[in-house]
């Protein structure tokens, strides 16, 4: 080895001497997230009910619509290989499942071709790195599940292919490096995550950089695990996801690897309750609280995520699955290229919803959010409020926006982000610069103005302002460290069985000051009249409904804005969504106070 991988190695050593001891024996392949039974013991997990029978079924045809396609190419989109890396993953790892579930030759085969493709492409993309991290575990899963169905030259073949494009530099014994390591974001989890599972699946061929490469993850994990305290999570659901499943990855992973299992990485503050954040952040509509960038815009449908069952098994969690991701996975859903790792943590869910899941709760941490609901049925109110700052990763400035469901229908919506391979081709957008002044902002679903929360002035939020949440019911956002043109910005959330009352109270505007209040709706709206303005929606039995948004003072003007046209040649548009809002001027005082309660008119029928 290099002289800077034996550094790298004596250095990672340290960091984890007092975390314990060394790697536990080799174990036979395969040994990632099953030993040598775990395949059988899952089958028969999932051929024991008939949730886990339709599951497997429906896995094992997934890979059947492999099987007729070509084998993956080296396709670039803008900077990134990320979706051929993704769908390497589906392929390699829904392939190599059904041969462990059937005994079918041909799945093998097939995944065998495909691991060959990809670890014949002249690099996997380092200088976007998480292109590498998950084609790592793509190939890894190959050489691990396949192992029986190998040949001598196909080991080599993937197990070089993992060393000199992921683990270590081309010259096969320099450890790669670089800030993703170490990053308090998702690339972190991503990357240490997906390297880890390669050093696991290579052990044996080359024991001194899987050992360095292992460590690394494990001292270097907890940096970004920090984000899951209070049992949120910065980046929002969507990043929540991506960056759970590779926690879960490396996490399992880990525990495997280390002779003591690691267990200072469980301890972690908040971790064991993030089998709780995607059930806080998803509406009885099934949308979930789209904030930051989602991956998703104006109808963010949750979807099953392989971490949720990994944590409720890892904790001793089963009836946190029974809200969400049970009738999604009966529903027939999967969770995309984790699906075998979802198969594989699945476990019958009998019990009844946690019954202990409170109604209103703020998530604190580096970027709080708070979640208000009045229960827990398909027709119950929920509103999901954003505090926090817009200098979180990919953060948005949102403060004190929020998403509004009640009867089966989404009233309050977020626009969610933008393409980033788009903006990035444009060259005009700094879209990752985070600066007061950066021309990030000036995309409408990243500002302030393209959210659901106050504007004075016309001026953006401060980037370096962070609004804290307090209460439960009510919530008060304070937003004062957004604004500059106010000495202070309280925004109070309450709900009842009734409604929602939003109430804004600010302080120290200059004489004059414009505060426009706005909401981004994909409902119809209907005319507005004495200071009030109406949302038309449907019922799940298509019945129509009319939410009532009324201001106080009465003599505010609604105003009715399209979002569906782009604002600039960088925007996206947006369609079928309005933006309804009224303007208040601050006095001699420098003091507004103004509210607005949202309520049914069981009166009024459909559009006026």
């Amino acid at each position: 080895m290099s002289k800077r991988a034996i550094v790298t190695v004596a250095a990672l050593a340290s960091a984890c001497a007092l975390a314990g001891g060394g790697l536990a024996p080799l174990a036979p392949h395969p040994r990632l997230f099953v030993g040598a039974d775990g395949f059988a013991a899952a089958k028969a997990r999932l051929e024991s009910s008939a949730e886990g029978r339709a599951g497997l079924d429906r896995a094992i045809s997934e890979a059947d619509a492999v099987l007729p396609k070509p084998v993956l190419m080296r396709q670039m989109e803008g900077r990134r290989l990320l979706g051929t890396s993704r769908e390497a993953i589906s392929r390699i790892a829904g392939l190599s499942f059904a041969w462990k579930m059937t005994g079918d030759r041909r799945y093998a085969d097939r995944a065998i071709a495909e691991a060959r493709a990809v670890a014949s492409f002249p690099d996997w993309n380092p200088s976007h790195f998480l292109d590498v991290a998950e084609m790592t575990f793509a190939v890894a899963i190959a050489r691990d599940w396949l192992d029986d169905a190998l040949d001598d030259s196909d080991k080599k073949l993937l197990a070089e292919a993992i060393l000199r494009k992921a683990l270590a530099e081309p010259d096969g014994k320099t450890l790669r490096d670089g800030r993703w390591s170490r990053a308090r974001n998702n690339w972190n989890q991503v990357c240490n995550g997906g390297l880890a599972a390669g050093a696991a699946a290579v052990r044996e061929d080359y024991p001194e950089i899987a050992e360095a490469v292992l460590r690394r993850a494990r001292a270097n994990l907890p940096i970004s695990m920090k984000q899951y305290a209070c049992g949120n999570f910065p980046e929002g659901p969507g990043y929540w996801a991506y960056a759970s499943d590779y926690t879960a990855i490396a996490l399992d992973v880990l525990e495997r690897q280390f002779a003591d299992g690691a267990p200072e990485l469980f301890a972690l503050d908040g971790l064991a309750d993030q089998v709780d954040y995607m059930n806080a952040v998803t509406g009885p509509t099934g949308l979930f609280f789209n904030y930051s960038d989602p991956f998703s815009n104006v109808a963010p449908r949750r979807g099953p995520v392989a971490a949720c069952w990994y944590f409720a098994l890892r904790f001793n969690r089963a009836a946190a699955l029974a809200r969400y991701e049970m009738p999604l996975f009966r529903s027939g859903k999967g969770a995309g290229r984790m699906t075998p790792l979802m198969l594989l943590w699945f476990r019958p869910v009998d019990a009844g919803a946690d019954a202990g899941a409170p109604l209103c709760r703020v998530l604190n941490g580096s970027n709080p959010i708070a979640a208000m609901r009045t229960g827990f049925g398909a027709n119950d109110w929920y509103v999901g409020i954003k505090g926090g700052s817009p200098s979180a990763s990919h953060g948005h400035m949102d403060g004190g926006s929020f998403v509004l469901d009640a009867r089966g229908v989404r009233w309050a919506c977020d626009l969610g982000c933008e393409s980033y391979n788009r903006i990035e081709q444009m060259k005009t957008i700094s879209l990752w610069g985070f600066g007061q002044k950066s021309s990030r902002w000036s995309l409408f679903r990243l500002g302030t103005e393209g959210h659901g929360t106050l504007m004075i002035d016309g001026e953006q939020q401060n980037v370096d302002g962070c609004a804290a949440l307090s209460g439960e019911n009510p919530v008060v956002a304070d937003l004062s460290s957004l604004y500059s043109s106010a000495k202070a910005v309280r925004r109070t959330f309450e709900l009842t069985e009734d409604g929602l009352s939003v109430r804004d109270e600010l302080d120290g505007l200059k004489p004059g000051a414009k505060v426009t209040w706005s909401m981004n709706t994909a409902a119809n709206v209907g005319t507005s009249v004495c200071g009030s303005i109406d949302l038309v929606g449907k019922s799940s039995d298509g019945s129509p409904l009319v939410m009532k948004l009324t201001a106080s003072p009465g003599d505010v003007k609604w105003e009715v804005v399209s979002l569906a046209e782009p604002r600039t040649p960088a925007d996206s548009p947006n369609p079928g969504v309005s933006r309804v809002r009224f303007s208040r001027v601050a006095g001699s005082d420098g003091r507004l106070v103004f509210s607005v309660a949202f309520r049914f008119d069981s009166k009024a029928q459909g559009p006026r």
